[in-house]
């Protein structure tokens, strides 16, 4: 909006610049028009408007009007248009109203003012100068099939001069319309240049609104896939967690089940050894049975022999043998506890063992499973402060993002209401133009017409007191003066007179 906002202060600074450039445009008309109007009325006679015109036009063309170069321009046009010394005295002789007409209506003060002369300058453009070599003299005859001998000269100056007028206002109303067409031409274009540049911004605003609806929907979408896989992701975690709490109860139901084998194993395998000392004591004893009955036997062989002897002996052998029964059945006995307290020792070793091992995988199990729903738990608040914290993400993202386009329609509005602004400004520099350029137009058309009433007036008072002094016609020198100009009525306002 910025861009357009400035390319309409562009178009308002063209419009100054073109107007400033029109009314310098006018001022230099102006002051050609006034220069070749004092020469004309100073050189006048020897009748060289063309040359006259030329040579104030080269003179205006890019070099500053000053006194130097009016006095060389006037040095120039008199070299240019020179006579005989004898005859200088003419250029400041007034013909009644062919001098008079030069030289009788002021130029306007105003620069805005354009030139009564132009029209007449203009169409002397169109015709061919008089050669300069062939320059009249005093004396010479005019042939008096120049006009009819029952014709005014002075009424066809004026008929003539009335005809360029016409011709002028003609022209002067073409201008006019060729300017106000270019005028509308302009203000049409400006105002299919602001309908396009309004669609083109009504097309972005509608893009802009239809990109900022995707990129929405866009982000939405994201939002959406990424919340599912990180739901996916959550419940995979789960049953990832799910199946591996199950593999760990599995596991540790083999790990209780290898350990109750491996501590029956082990009970087992101490009944088995308590079971084989047993036996082993049980056989030793049968064996020291068996020796003691052998050795009996052995004694009552050597008694039979020995009766005296072993009678003796027999006593001796009987204590002894009674002293070692006893140390033996003490032995035995002290063997008896030993085991006993032995298989006692070792069945409340097993019972404190089994009961603590039982007891620490009790516990062992309880913490575990203390530790998983722990984990879990973790697990659960760390999901869910997870999930409030990117809701609360997406919150903020959405409020800065409805920030930020309420920020971008504001500004937009404020573009809006400026460019709107700067209409109504342009329309009324618009307004203030074309006002000025009426009141311009009006007060040259008023003073123009001034000129041209006072310049009727003055060719009227004249053919008053033409009339007045019995309508004379053109003496020898005023003839001889107007002989140019005669011509060129003849030649130019034939057809003009005829319109």
């Amino acid at each position: 909006m910025s861009v357009a906002g400035s390319k309409k202060s562009a178009s308002s600074g063209m419009s100054e610049a073109r107007r400033e450039k029109l009314l310098k445009l006018k001022h230099r008309e102006d002051l050609k028009g006034r220069l070749v109007t004092k020469f004309l009325a100073k050189y006048g006679n020897r009748r060289r408007p063309s040359f006259i015109e030329k040579e104030v036009e080269n003179a205006l063309n890019g070099v500053p009007l000053t006194e130097d170069n009016l006095r060389k321009l006037d040095q120039r046009i008199n070299e240019g248009t020179s006579i005989a010394p004898s005859e200088s005295y003419m250029s400041g002789i007034s013909v009644k109203t062919g001098a008079s007409q030069l030289a009788s209506v002021k130029p306007p003060k105003s620069e805005k003012s354009v030139s009564y002369m132009s029209g007449a300058s203009k169409l002397s453009e169109n015709s061919k100068a008089q050669d300069v070599g062939s320059q009249f003299d005093v004396n010479s005859h005019v042939s008096s099939e120049i006009l009819p001998s029952d014709k005014d000269e002075w009424a066809v100056i004026m008929e003539y001069k009335q005809a360029l007028y016409r011709q002028e206002e003609i022209r002067r109303q073409e201008r006019l319309k060729q300017q106000k067409d270019a005028l509308k031409i302009e203000l049409d274009r400006q105002i299919e240049e602001k309908r396009r540049k309004q669609e083109q911004e009504k097309m972005e605003l509608q893009q802009y609104i239809e990109t900022q609806d995707s990129n929405l929907k866009e982000f939405d979408k994201r939002e959406a896939t990424k919340l599912k896989l990180q739901h996916d992701k959550i419940m995979h975690e789960k049953m990832l967690r799910d199946r591996q709490l199950k593999d760990l109860k599995r596991m540790k139901r083999i790990q209780t089940k290898e350990e109750i084998a491996m501590d029956v194993a082990m009970v087992n395998r101490l009944q088995q050894e308590h079971r084989e000392e047993v036996d082993a004591l049980r056989k030793k004893k049968y064996d020291e049975m068996l020796q003691r009955r052998q050795m009996l036997d052995e004694n009552m062989k050597n008694r039979v022999k020995q009766k005296e002897k072993e009678a003796q002996e027999r006593q001796e052998d009987i204590n002894m043998q009674r002293a070692h029964e006893r140390i033996l059945d003490k032995i035995e006995d002290d063997r008896l506890n030993e085991i006993k307290k032995r298989e006692e020792r070792i069945q409340g070793y097993m019972n404190s063992m089994g009961e603590e091992i039982l007891k620490q995988q009790k516990d062992a199990n309880m913490e575990e499973d203390r530790r998983l729903i722990d984990y879990y738990q973790q697990t659960l608040d760390y999901d869910e402060n997870e999930q409030q914290r990117l809701k609360e993400r997406d919150k903020i993202q959405k409020a800065e993002m409805r920030k930020i386009l309420e920020i971008q329609m504001n500004e937009k509005e404020a573009r809006r209401k400026k460019e709107k602004d700067m209409q109504v400004k342009q329309a009324m520099i618009w307004k203030k133009d074309c006002e000025e350029f009426d009141k311009v137009t009006m007060e040259e058309k008023e003073k123009r017409e001034a000129i041209y009433k006072i310049y009727s007036d003055e060719l009227k008072r004249q053919m008053v007191d033409k009339k007045e002094s019995q309508m004379h016609k053109m003496d020898y020198i005023e003839r001889a003066l107007n002989k140019p100009l005669l011509k060129e009525v003849i030649e130019k306002t034939r057809p003009i007179v005829r319109q």
